[in-house]
């Protein structure tokens, strides 16, 4: 099999977002989460979020990115903003009054500004995550110089949460078919915890050895010239996707500085 009939089976699949570079997806997180912190605001929200959605359908990850997606909006962009209306001097302009509760308009601002670059910044890298494969991003990293320990650590933390998620409800099925409750009343919960948190901790040490013999017989540490079998080169889209990036993000900072007061 030649070098162009393994790129091809290499090749990701899932539109043209899928396969831009690693740099290019992380470059447009970047640039948005910079426009978050200049316009701010509950339009921004609105705007952002649609993007992000429509990007998603387009990479084919719309599925698993909107659930993430959503309780991120629910519970830290609604909550922010919430906490944010709620504490403000009886002096400040009420913007919405529910009984004895009272909405501000200051804080409602607020919120919204903080909402934006969290929402913005946790969004961008969540559909990174969720279009980018490891392996490209190992290819990225190595080409540009880092280090095999720091691209190493770079992957691992990328991979660390959802294999944790994964195991965590393993050990969750296990213990549900032994006849453990882990279902019920905040007691039952507490009480159950305890044995799930240990052995989530024992494998993570065993998975963690695994990881270091294996790295050992694969000559992590030698200081020879590395090959890849994935070779992630800079592509016109590419090139073009991060110059309409910048365009844009230039264009609109110049925007809010000499027009928008």
């Amino acid at each position: 099999m030649d070098r162009q009939a393994i790129e091809e089976q290499l090749k990701r699949q899932g539109g043209t977002i899928k396969e831009l570079s690693p740099i290019t997806k992380f470059l447009f997180v970047i640039c948005t989460a910079v426009l978050s912190i200049l316009f701010g605001g509950p339009v921004y929200i609105a705007v952002i979020s649609a993007v992000y959605i429509i990007l998603s359908l387009f990479a084919h990850v719309f599925k698993g990115f909107f659930k993430s997606y959503f309780k991120l909006f629910v519970f830290f962009g609604l909550m922010l903003i919430l906490i944010s209306s709620l504490f403000q001097n009886a002096e400040a302009e009420v913007l919405l009054s529910i009984g004895k509760i009272s909405l501000y308009k200051v804080g409602f601002i607020r919120g919204c500004r903080m909402s934006s670059v969290i929402l913005t910044l946790a969004g961008g890298l969540l559909l990174f995550t969720e279009t980018t494969q490891v392996q490209d991003l190992m290819a990225v990293l190595g080409k540009m110089g880092l280090s095999s320990n720091v691209v190493y650590m770079v992957v691992a933390s990328f991979r660390s949460i959802n294999e944790l998620s994964d195991k965590m409800g393993q050990i969750l099925e296990a213990q549900s078919s032994r006849g453990i409750e882990t279902e019920g009343n905040l007691f039952v919960r507490l009480k159950a915890i305890l044995p799930m948190l240990i052995t989530l901790l024992l494998s993570s040490m065993v998975s963690a050895e695994e990881k270091a013999i294996a790295l050992e017989a694969r000559c992590f540490n030698c200081h020879c010239k590395r090959t890849s079998l994935r070779v992630n080169n800079t592509s016109r889209a590419d090139v073009v996707t991060m110059i309409g990036i910048a365009f844009v993000t230039a264009a609109l900072i110049a925007v809010k500085f000499i027009f928008i007061k």
